[in-house]
């Protein structure tokens, strides 16, 4: 899955209201109240920084991938250059 992050200051949900969701790992994830699609990703290990999920934003092509993250994570199928 392709994240962005950006300043939690600079983030801000401009329509409905995500249901939030504390892991096991303290970590909070949210997610769409309607059909369930993941949208952010936050933990106090890293204040201040919200993970958006590029495929639930309105125009995902604005944010081309940088890095790879977990790249020895990946399915063999996925190539990484």
């Amino acid at each position: 899955m392709a994240w962005i992050t950006v300043p939690t200051t600079e983030f801000t949900v401009t329509q409905g209201e995500p249901k939030r969701y504390r892991t096991d790992t303290g970590a909070y994830r949210t997610f769409c109240s309607d059909c369930g699609t993941s949208l952010t990703y936050e933990n106090d290990s890293r204040p201040g920084e919200t993970d958006i999920t590029t495929g639930s934003l309105d125009n995902p092509d604005s944010f081309a991938p940088t890095k790879d993250v977990f790249a020895d994570e990946k399915l063999r199928w996925v190539p990484l250059v």
